[in-house]
């Protein structure tokens, strides 16, 4: 699919109040907005396809900071666009059952010029679409997605960067159809799922391959929506539909799920859960709908809300990147959020540590990560078991920090390397590891 060049030139204004800067697309229906990491200028938007009206959804761009938007796509209908978190370049648009054209997952790998689909293992149709997808930010070639639908749907997992999926046979999330997936930021090996069928909470600590029960006090009663995480996860919000027994759709968790709270004070009864997001320094914001109204609430210690600014009416679809907040009514609206100074940031390693690479055994690469407590030389090799160097990785000085690494089963000269045991090394200032890996073909 190639890109066409569809201009719409604005003015932008500030809508006073809340300071929300207009962005444009108010002729569009949109339902996503993604912010490219590198570089805050670059934002791309999805929109909705209506056949009752004949709007047609399509994939926008604006690399001016949405004074003016490149149409990309035309024939979709976008419900998550990601930007990858490692290369700005490669983006991802999961597709609803309505897309005109094409359904399930595109991806582009040079900023929206091409896109092609990545569906190899996924069941998508006109009744089965995929809602969101989810990427590992230590392992990126680690993805998930999940479908629902009229009949049902799967969690589905990549190992390959979306190049090929796995239908995970786990009973508990098999046909039940899924809503939400999201990661945990500092425990990658923690995934988290909400189901369509079942109207369950659903987590995993082994990337997704076994599943429990998170004791979500309305399931089965009050549709998940989508997950907020604070602080890793041990502060969770969902954002649900309302029920008889919990009519305001928030919940909160400050055990990583095991107990929940409703904490509704300053709602509006009822409250229908849309988007949530949580910011570096705590601070929730939640679409809310109520009496065919959508608002934006804010809350600074997850318990009691109040309306953000008040001219979001309409608001339908937020999204959070660094200090800026998007919101969608009427187009595209942008503000500047304060947040407290004391933001939540990972703490520095206080010590050298080599993990275990992941996936291992492995086929075709595989990544593997390191913590360095202070500024010193790294050297990162892989050894056969023979004690010859196959590959220098890391070779270079690093400031204390995580660090993860892909090795992509080649030497030196770009030759994939046979199967059998291999040997990373760790070199640094004072101190020296090595594990095991295992590559098989």
């Amino acid at each position: 699919m190639k890109k066409l060049f569809a201009c719409f030139l604005f003015f932008p204004f500030l809508i006073y109040a809340q300071q929300w800067q207009y962005l444009g697309l108010s002729s569009e229906s949109i339902t996503s907005i993604a912010v490219d990491w590198a570089n805050p200028n670059v934002i791309y938007a999805g929109s909705f396809s209506n056949f009752s009206d004949n709007t047609i959804g399509g994939i926008f761009k604006s690399t001016n900071g949405g004074v003016s938007w490149d149409t990309l796509i035309r024939g979709v209908t976008v419900n998550q666009l990601m930007v990858h978190p490692k290369n700005s370049n490669i983006i991802y648009a999961t597709l609803a059952t309505n897309s005109p054209d094409v359904q399930g997952i595109i991806m582009t790998t040079d900023g929206g010029i091409d896109w092609h689909t990545i569906n190899s293992g996924l069941t998508v149709s006109g009744e089965t679409g995929v809602n969101q997808m989810a990427i590992d930010p230590v392992h990126p070639d680690t993805m998930y997605c999940g479908t629902a639908g009229f009949y049902g749907g799967y969690f589905y997992r990549s190992t390959n960067g979306g190049k090929d999926w796995i239908a995970i046979s786990d009973s508990i999330v098999k046909g039940v159809g899924i809503i939400f997936i999201a990661v945990s930021p500092d425990s990658s090996n923690i995934v988290y799922a909400g189901t369509e069928w079942s109207a369950d909470v659903l987590k995993s600590t082994d990337y997704g391959l076994t599943w429990t029960s998170m004791n979500f006090p309305a399931k089965g009663k009050a549709g998940p929506v989508e997950i907020g995480l604070y602080k890793g996860s041990s502060v969770i919000y969902l954002s649900t539909t309302p029920s008889n027994n919990y009519s305001m759709g928030i919940f909160k968790s400050t055990d990583g799920g095991q107990t929940w709270s409703n904490p509704n004070a300053g709602l509006p009864n009822p409250s229908n859960g849309r988007n949530i997001q949580v910011a570096s320094d705590g601070t929730v914001f939640w679409v809310v709908t109520s009496q065919n109204s959508s608002w934006i609430y804010e809350s600074t210690d997850g318990e009691t809300w109040k309306r953000y600014g008040i001219n979001n009416s309409g608001a339908a679809t937020i999204t959070l990147s660094g200090s800026k907040l998007y919101a969608t009514w009427e187009g595209i609206n942008v503000t500047d959020i304060v947040t407290s100074v004391s933001e939540y940031t990972p703490a520095k390693p206080n010590d050298f540590h080599l993990m275990q690479n992941y996936p291992n055994p492995f086929n075709p690469g595989t990544f593997i990560s390191y913590n360095i407590p202070f500024y010193t030389n790294v050297l990162l090799e892989i050894y056969n078991i023979q004690g010859e160097k196959i590959k220098t990785l890391i070779n270079k000085a690093q400031p204390s920090g995580r660090y993860s690494v892909y090795w992509n089963g080649k030497d030196e000269n770009e030759h994939s390397v046979s199967s059998g045991v291999y040997f990373y090394n760790l070199y640094s200032k004072g101190y020296s590891t090595s594990k095991k890996m295992i590559f098989l073909k």
